[in-house]
């Protein structure tokens, strides 16, 4: 048995990558790890069970489950933004539009990935170049900020270019 806390702490990006590997490796050939972290977005590549320790207490694995499997942010990409947000509002789907790095991101929400993948079937279809689309953030953290009654759509900057809802 492993038990770590906080591990990928102050590790760059590169002995971030080499830690997942040998841990996974490690489970792989039966070790059991129990990890203790903050850092969700790297718990998520890793973990295959979760437990949610807020305040001192654990929230009950029933609501663990339903915050994992709850509607989730999706990030959507285009290089036609206008014809993406009229697919979007002709779909009477609510969005946020978000300046990023790469471009002007929107945010939707699905109740499932199989909404999500209809939705994107959907754009497609309709002639969109969709460039990138994927979960907002991780499934961990997102399951915990609805546990904990945070917004899961929230950007990091807390706001958003435009909204349609």
């Amino acid at each position: 048995m492993l038990l770590l806390d906080e591990p990928a702490s102050g590790l760059d990006p590169e002995a971030r990558a080499t830690q997942r590997h040998l841990l996974t490796a490690l489970a792989r050939e039966g070790v059991a790890i129990l990890v203790a972290s903050h850092v969700l977005d790297e718990l998520d590549q890793l973990a295959s069970s979760v437990v949610f320790l807020r305040d001192g207490r654990t929230e009950a694995p029933e609501a663990v489950r339903a915050a994992l499997h709850g509607g989730q942010s999706w990030h959507i990409r285009s290089l036609d933004r206008e014809s993406l947000e009229g697919a979007l509002t002709t779909a009477h789907v609510e969005w946020s539009s978000h300046p990023q790095l790469g471009g002007v991101t929107h945010l939707i929400t699905a109740q499932s990935q199989d909404e999500a993948a209809r939705l994107l079937a959907s754009l497609t279809a309709a002639g969109v170049p969709v460039v990138e689309f994927g979960p907002a953030r991780g499934a961990l953290e997102q399951a915990f900020l609805q546990l904990a009654g945070g917004s899961a759509t929230a950007t990091s900057d807390g706001e958003s270019e435009q909204r349609n809802d």
